[in-house]
C-alpha cells in the first residue's frame, strides 16, 4: 500500500456516484429486456467504456446534460450497431450446458456498478463469479 492518496480517488467516487443514481432504473430497463443476457452485455460494455478521465467521455456528458450518465446508457443501448464484433451466439454456447466459472475483469470505477447487472443475471443462471479489479 502507498502511503500517497489516491490522484483519482474524487474521479472515481464521483463516477460510482452517477453510476449508482442510474441503478434502478438500469434495473428496470433490464427487466423489461427481450434478452437478458444482451442487455446485461450491453451494460456491462456501456460501464467499460465510461472511464470519466477521458475527456470524450466527459464531453458526452455535456452534451447530455452535465453529470448523469442516463443519456449515455440509453444512446449506447440503442446504437443498432453496438458490437464490433458480435460474439453473442458463442458465448451463449459457451454458458450452456451447466454452471461455469466465469471470471469478470473491472477496470474502471462506475462500471462496476453497470457490471452487477451481469453478475445478477450469470449468477441467477447458476454460475460461480469470481471479480477482479
Amino acid at each position: 500500500m502507498s502511503e500517497h492518496p489516491d490522484p483519482d480517488h474524487k474521479i472515481k467516487e464521483d463516477s460510482r456516484s452517477m453510476a449508482l443514481a442510474e441503478l434502478q432504473e438500469i434495473n428496470r430497463q433490464h427487466a423489461v429486456a427481450e434478452d437478458s443476457l444482451e442487455t446485461a452485455l450491453r451494460m456491462a460494455a456501456v460501464g467499460n467504456a465510461l472511464d470519466f478521465a477521458d475527456p470524450l467521455v466527459n464531453e458526452r456528458l455535456a452534451q447530455n446534460g452535465g453529470p448523469a450518465i442516463k443519456g449515455i446508457i440509453k444512446e449506447d443501448l440503442s446504437r443498432e450497431e453496438f458490437w464490433k464484433k458480435e460474439d453473442l451466439k458463442a458465448l451463449r454456447a459457451k454458458l450452456s450446458g451447466g454452471p461455469k466459472k466465469v471470471v469478470l475483469v473491472m477496470d474502471n470505477a462506475g462500471e462496476d456498478v453497470l457490471d452487477l447487472i451481469l453478475v445478477k443475471y450469470l449468477l441467477k443462471e447458476g454460475h460461480q463469479i469470481t471479480l477482479v479489479a
